[in-house]
């Protein structure tokens, strides 16, 4: 039987929807890891609003007591403060949380618990811390505070550049008090002239320019470390909605693609079940009828064709039991006509009467014998421990040869050419069994071609692995609507319905069973007015179905 697809087998499609459960089950957990993360932004924001909440009360016992009390209850903030010794200030947990090895290195980290410095910086009007002095020894770039003051030999001129490099300073111009200036000049009776009035006074001319002072603020000092604070904070949990909708939609989803998955298995098993019921129940036409392209369709199909099977077997048994009952039926009846003719009449009628129940007895017996063979074969074939069939090794000449003189004897008013290979050798068969297909092949050979139609044929030949036996014929052939019914039990063309020719119809049945119990095949080719030709094919070894093994050693017929 053809296999499904690799996407259609069921196997993967629960790989896939299991596998896709999975997917959804992954991406809700992450919703709900990333809803619950620490941000870093947050972490650090939150850690610098309680150290300066714990700042301006930290040399307070009373006012930090309060305060750790209160940063936990609104904040939810756990800290435990510790001196710049390492040696515990306060804590609002219990045990309280230890500060780590290298509190620096820990304060550069944002996973919790988070350590900070409890620092205090200086700051001047501006946020600014200066430091005025002597100028420093010259180095490379400018240095914190200089002053250049004019040069006697250089005079006023514009401040130097900056050296190469360095960060360009802020030139501030350095001048004298406007005090220590020359005033106005005197008039002609020594007093300081001034604009007339309603005039503006023209302004002073800018005292000389004296020097240049460079500002380099430089980096301000360290401001000093007050002591540690080691800070585990919880954020607020997203709102209970937002977590019960995450999860119900995951639930959601898995539920789907299950009851999905569940109902493309439960529905056509469900239809498989009840076909079942059906067929069970004496509807000989219930089928499953699946169309799918998975394993579940293969059942299905596997189901439809064995319920084929087994309303054919209850019509061919049906067809069996009524074939026989009629083939019983006749010669019983030609028998009590037979007896009652006997009965009434004289001696001369007795006998006559006496042969015809003999030849209805016969007919009786062969028809009860073939019978019995065809059960044989079917329980050697169907059944363990079924009565063993007796294979033994056979010359094939040997067996045309016994079948070509029972011809000859039985039908001397019809011509035989028997013709066997060079090929034909050996076989491993049973040759009682052999020789009655043979019989019954060259019977109706004889049966329906008139000895003037021409010859009978008999041909035996071999190859390496098979004995092939042919009988051919010139008689009235077989109709092709005939053609497919001939090897079942008791059927008989139109033409073949008489005493003489019609037998029970169950030779070629018969014939085919033999030649199936073997190993073989038995084929028919025929056409009206065309004549027959029946082939029989035997392989030369192999065990019967239903032998015993070793039934056939030393036993050999030769021709």
């Amino acid at each position: 039987m053809r296999r499904p697809p690799l996407l259609g087998r069921l196997v993967v499609r629960i790989y896939l929807v299991c596998l896709a459960q999975l997917l959804v089950v992954v991406v809700g957990v992450a919703v709900l890891m990333h809803q619950s993360r620490i941000p870093e932004s947050w972490l650090r924001g939150q850690g610098r609003y309680v150290v300066e909440q714990i700042l301006p009360v930290l040399h307070d016992p009373a006012g930090l007591e309060r305060a750790l009390t209160q940063l936990r209850e609104t904040a939810g903030a756990r800290m435990t403060l510790y001196r710049p010794d390492r040696t515990q200030l306060a804590s609002n947990v219990a045990p309280a949380l230890p500060l780590p090895p290298d509190p620096i290195a820990a304060s550069l980290q944002t996973t919790p618990p988070l350590v900070l410095p409890l620092v205090r910086p200086p700051r001047g009007p501006h946020g600014l811390a200066f430091h005025v002095g002597p100028p420093p020894p010259r180095r490379p770039g400018p240095g914190p505070f200089e002053v250049l003051m004019q040069s006697p030999e250089l005079g006023p001129g514009p401040p130097p550049p900056p050296p190469a490099g360095a960060p360009g300073p802020v030139g501030v111009p350095f001048r004298p008090p406007e005090s220590a200036g020359p005033g106005p000049p005197p008039g002609p009776f020594g007093v300081a002239l001034t604009p007339p009035l309603g005039r503006p006074p023209s302004p002073p001319p800018p005292p000389p320019v004296q020097g240049w002072t460079v500002l380099d603020p430089g980096p301000p000092p360290p401001p000093p470390l007050q002591g540690w604070a080691v800070l585990d904070l919880r954020p607020p949990m997203p709102p209970p909605w937002q977590l019960a909708a995450v999860a119900g939609l995951v639930l959601a989803a898995v539920g789907i693609g299950s009851a999905l998955l569940a109902r493309s298995i439960s529905r056509p098993l469900g239809t498989l079940s009840g076909a079942a019921t059906r067929l069970g129940a004496g509807d000989l036409d219930a089928r499953a009828a699946l169309d799918q392209n998975d394993e579940l369709g293969e059942v299905g199909r596997a189901f439809d064709g064995m319920a084929d099977r087994v309303v054919a077997l209850l019509r061919a048994e049906k067809a069996l039991l009524a074939g026989v009952s009629h083939e019983l039926r006749t010669p019983l009846a030609r028998i009590r006509v037979a007896l009652e003719l006997a009965e009434e009449g004289d001696i001369i009628t007795a006998r006559a009467s006496l042969a015809d129940i003999t030849d209805d007895l016969g007919e009786l017996e062969r028809l009860v014998d073939e019978l019995l063979t065809a059960a044989r074969l079917e329980l050697g074939q169907s059944a363990p421990g079924a009565p063993a069939l007796r294979p033994r090794t056979v010359e094939a000449a040997a067996l045309a040869a016994t079948a070509a003189e029972r011809f000859l004897s039985v039908h001397p008013q019809h011509r035989l050419d028997a013709a066997v290979a060079d090929s034909a050798g050996r076989l491993e068969a049973d040759p009682a069994l052999v020789s009655r297909v043979l019989n019954n092949l060259l019977d109706n050979a004889a049966k329906y071609s008139a000895p003037s139609a021409g010859w009978v044929r008999l041909g035996v030949e071999g190859t390496a692995s098979e004995v092939t036996f042919t009988v051919e014929d010139h008689g009235a052939g077989i109709a092709p609507e005939d053609l497919p019914h001939v090897f079942t039990p008791f059927f008989r063309a139109d033409r073949s319905r008489s005493r003489s020719t019609g037998g029970f119809g169950l030779g070629l049945s018969l014939a085919r069973s033999i030649a199936e119990a073997h190993g073989g095949r038995l084929e028919l080719a025929s056409g009206p007015d065309a004549g027959t030709r029946a082939t029989l094919v035997l392989p030369r070894s192999g065990p019967l179905h239903g032998t015993t093994p070793g039934a056939s050693m030393g036993n050999t017929v030769a021709a």
